[in-house]
């Protein structure tokens, strides 16, 4: 089905595929769209489509009938790797219409992406203690890699998201201990050492706590250690980052870790997770700066 843009005033021109906020593997894709509405005899009408700012498809006519837009009925674009902006405008007369279409192209072997599936494709069990901070890390790199053409530095946010998310993804360091505590069903804290932002250490050590509260201190103990161990060393390694795009990941994490609880502990806990972020990239200049490194990447 091809597009048409028509002359009444209230006439309508959109896309109809791909799916709004598509993610997409591959670079070619093909657009099509539609119209209503209802055009005269002679009426002068056009349509311009773009990807990215750059025009794509225009088309220009007398009307004697229904214009169709795309010709048999779609258009093939090409993608870049992130974010894409696709707009249409239609004009007939005094009657105008524009829609806008946002698509994502995530190449199959895109190293920031590969971990956002393999995130995806962790269990998350009915009732388990361990799929807030689950959810979170999959929201988080998601949002991160998607948008990483807005970033200073893709390349620097595809080795950092590797290196911060492999030791979760393979279980090293500590990561079998901190799982395995929360894989109980009320979750002891008689072996943790982990020390807590917002409860102090001596309130946790033993107890036997409610399944929520049991939850949200598993969530915030891997995610403390999750910060303070997996981002720290993968920041020391591939550089700090540089300001902007500190400040763009540390929005999406805001979204996500909010998206997760209520408005109050979403506040808590974003605030938090942020004044960790902020305590570690200070420890990664501190690092990079005393062995002669570049501090941003």
């Amino acid at each position: 089905m091809g597009m048409v843009v028509v002359s009444i005033k209230a006439c309508s021109i959109k896309f109809t595929s791909p799916a709004p906020n598509s993610i997409l593997r591959q670079s070619q894709v093909t657009i099509t769209g539609t119209g209503s509405g209802q055009s005269s005899p002679n009426d002068v009408g056009n349509a311009v489509a773009t990807i990215n700012g750059v025009i794509f498809f225009t088309q220009s006519g007398t009307f004697t009938r229904l214009m169709q837009f795309f010709g048999s009925g779609s258009a093939q674009v090409t993608l870049k790797v992130g974010k894409n902006v696709l707009r249409v405008d239609g004009t007939v007369n005094s009657c105008s219409a524009s829609d806008t279409l946002i698509l994502y192209y995530m190449p199959i072997d895109d190293q920031c992406y590969t971990r956002v599936t393999d995130l995806e494709n962790l269990p998350t069990p009915t009732g388990a203690h361990q799929n807030g901070f689950i959810i979170n890390q999959k929201c988080i790199a998601k949002q991160s890699c998607l948008e990483k053409n807005s970033l200073n530095s893709s390349i620097w946010l595809d080795k950092v998201v590797a290196a911060f998310v492999d030791p979760f993804l393979k279980q090293t360091g500590d990561w079998p201990k901190k799982l395995q505590s929360c894989s109980t069903s009320t979750y002891n804290f008689a072996d943790s050492t982990t020390q807590m932002y917002y409860i102090p250490p001596q309130a946790i050590t033993g107890m036997i706590l409610a399944d929520y509260m049991a939850r949200r201190l598993c969530e915030s103990i891997m995610a403390n250690y999750h910060i303070n161990t997996d981002l720290q060393n993968s920041l020391n390694m591939n550089g700090c980052g540089t300001e902007h795009d500190w400040n763009k990941i540390g929005d999406y994490i805001k979204d996500c870790v909010k998206g997760q609880t209520s408005a109050v502990e979403g506040w808590v806990a974003s605030s938090i997770v942020i004044y960790l972020r902020n305590t570690v990239r200070q420890n990664c200049i501190t690092y990079r700066k005393s062995r002669g490194l570049p501090i941003e990447y």
